[in-house]
């Protein structure tokens, strides 16, 4: 999991700021840089001082007298031939009865690959289970409109990437590398915030919790992750994840289902990641600039901006290979990646449509040639076998440079794809022969059509990152340039976004980065309404007039707003994009592109407005709780939300 090194880069122009600094820097990896030798004394209390939100008790920051000047590189993972590892289907829990999935997260091996020795990992084990092999976690499937309960045991020992934790962020503690604390998000659910997994709510090694789902949402391919405040990156990376299935009456699981859908073993889960290995099989994970030592006080120690894995990983295997037989297969596709973007090639001869987005189904099923898919996002795709020659094989290979920023944007010298991803091997047992369906919404034995939202308020949020223009290190990502704590070191509770129960919101998310970032909201479901570029430079030095000097990216300025951010609409270009065919569904992770305003309309409520939203909690009745509270949203990107770009918002 390889970082680039740190180059200044605006998102679509330069722009000068007082003292000549650059606008937008471009948040990536460094190249580690003596802190002393970097950063003159002189200028240090100004340009390198401690930041609210940032420096926890026994922090190692500090000016120190380190006179290496860079970081060790990271020695490629060992050659691993592809396509020779089967792929695993992950053990299926039902609890569409109304009863509970237990798990236990724990520590222990996983082969990865036959020629690599096993990795140290971490997982969701089902209770019971034995044997040190653990890593993801199994699929749970529950219905719509049957309560479930998701009961966990956090028996974690000794982190495989205990050397990676960075204690100048909020949030950690001095048991996390030999006890690391955890916490289970249901990301894409509608659940009250109690049960919503936040990132504060954690449980410590020897602890249990149970999170109570209503299940109360249209069928979609849902997923659960670890969400623990300062270190999901690292959770996560170490395999606490996996995926969750919500059924309804049309897209029930069974042969027999309306919709005509594949089911059984014909329905697989496809959970991509990257990962890097050392000789001895354990993660390679990347360190900052300051390579872990005498980072400037305020500054994060181990923290790498972004990670990049240099083999494929899906469903816990190295580039694997998938025997299917002659017929239509539905993939439930997931990009778990912490920081890669995947656009993936699909083979021209072979049939592959999309029947859904994040929330769940579309109107109807999109051929694709191609897919994009940030961290965080799903695809529900059909891919039919039936025509395709017995001994055939096909690789689905990914095209998109890392780190992402647009389709069309040329790659540097180091930002290599990731080619090779899975392949599919036709046997001659023969499969589902169901035709692919004309429709999935609005028709008999169907759920209603997608509805028309219509926003009745419109809000900002703005992405900008920080750099220091000094020693050109990474700082910090943020949302409207704040921190997720206050001063006192606990989530904020004043100048966040605060949407009423039962109304629909158009938000425009502003990206004046360099990057695209895939901006998840806790809670609901959206769709997207379009993205228009506009004046990124004109933007920011707008946004810097409400700043003290010398404004963006000086650290100075980090966490220091404004709030509420700056409204794009004097700085618009262009004409607004409607979303594509795939992008038409509900979705609760979108991408945001660097230069772009991306709008999404948002419904705080089941009922909000008379719209039926993908969920029916929030109705008037005595029998479904309304959920209002604090919630969080943040990029996808789990180095971006580690530090800091996230924030809570609260429906009142």
């Amino acid at each position: 999991m390889g970082a680039r090194p740190m180059r200044p880069r605006t998102s679509l122009a330069m722009g000068a700021v007082a003292g000549g600094a650059v606008l937008a820097i471009w948040l990536g990896n460094g190249v580690g840089i003596s802190a002393a030798a970097a950063i003159p004394t002189a200028r240090r209390p100004d340009s390198a001082r401690a930041m609210q939100g940032m420096v926890m008790p026994g922090s190692t920051g500090g000016a120190g007298s380190r006179t290496d000047a860079v970081c060790p590189a990271s020695a490629p993972s060992p050659a691993l031939t592809p396509f020779t590892e089967q792929l695993p289907v992950p053990q299926r829990i039902d609890v569409r009865s109304g009863t509970s999935a237990r798990l236990v997260m724990r520590d222990g091996k996983h082969s990865f690959h036959a020629d690599l020795p096993s990795t140290p990992t971490l997982g969701y084990a089902v209770a019971g289970s034995t044997g040190p092999d653990v890593y993801g976690g199994p699929t749970i499937e529950a219905r719509k409109g049957t309560p479930a309960s998701v009961s966990v045991v956090n028996d974690l020992g000794e982190h495989p990437l205990a050397l990676a934790m960075d204690h100048t962020f909020m949030g950690m503690t001095g048991t996390d590398e030999t006890a690391p604390r955890g916490v289970i998000h249901l990301h894409g659910a509608h659940s009250e915030p109690a049960q919503d997994g936040l990132p504060q709510d954690t449980i410590s090694s020897g602890q249990s919790a149970t999170y109570r789902y209503v299940n109360d949402q249209d069928s979609a391919g849902l997923w659960y992750h670890d969400h623990s405040w300062g270190m999901t990156r690292l959770q996560v990376s170490a395999g606490l994840a996996g995926q969750y299935w919500l059924r309804d009456a049309f897209d029930t699981g069974k042969a027999d289902n309306p919709l005509h859908l594949p089911a059984g073993a014909s329905e697989i889960p496809l959970t991509l990641q990257d990962r890097s290995f050392n000789l001895d099989g354990s993660f390679s994970y990347p360190v900052g600039a300051f390579c872990g030592q005498d980072a400037p006080a305020g500054y994060p120690n181990q923290w790498a901006p972004e990670s990049f894995g240099d083999v494929a990983v899906v469903n816990g295997k190295v580039t694997p290979n998938l025997d299917v037989a002659r017929g239509v297969y539905r993939f439930r596709v997931l990009n778990a990646s912490n920081a890669r973007f995947y656009h993936v090639r699909l083979p021209a001869t072979l049939p592959v449509y999309q029947i859904g987005t994040d929330g769940g189904l579309l109107n109807a099923p999109v051929r694709l040639k191609e897919l994009l898919l940030a961290p965080a996002e799903r695809a529900d795709l059909l891919v039919d076998f039936r025509s395709a020659v017995v001994g055939t094989s096909y690789q689905l290979t990914n095209d998109a440079v890392a780190p992402y920023s647009t389709p069309t944007a040329p790659p540097e010298e180091d930002e290599a794809p990731l080619k090779d991803i899975l392949q599919f091997t036709v046997t001659a047992a023969t499969g589902v022969q169901s035709d692919v369906p004309k429709t999935l919404r609005g028709g008999r034995s169907q759920p209603a059509a997608l509805p028309t939202l219509k926003a009745t308020s419109t809000r900002t949020v703005m992405l900008n990152e920080i750099a220091d223009p000094t020693v050109d290190e990474p700082v910090h990502g943020h949302i409207n340039n704040q921190f997720y704590a206050d001063a006192t070191g606990l989530p904020r509770t004043t100048q966040i976004e605060a949407p009423k129960l039962d109304t629909v919101e158009e938000w425009d998310i502003v990206n004046t980065t360099g990057d695209a970032h895939p901006i998840h909201l806790h809670l609901t479901q959206f769709r997207l309404l379009n993205r228009q570029p506009f004046d990124e430079p004109a933007y920011t030095a707008s946004v810097n007039t409400r700043l003290p000097a010398p404004g963006l990216p000086d650290p100075s300025t980090s966490g220091k707003g404004p709030w509420p951010a700056v409204s794009p609409a004097p700085y618009l270009t262009g004409s607004p994009v409607g979303p594509a065919p795939v992008e038409q569904g509900w979705k609760d992770t979108i991408i945001a592109p660097p230069g772009q305003v991306t709008r999404i309309l948002v419904p705080f409520g089941g009922t909000a407005a008379g719209v039926p939203a993908p969920f029916v909690g929030d109705t008037r009745t005595a029998s479904v709780q309304r959920f209002a509270g604090t919630y969080v949203f943040h990029c996808h990107i789990l180095e971006h939300e580690d530090n800091d770009m996230m924030q809570p918002y609260q429906i009142r």
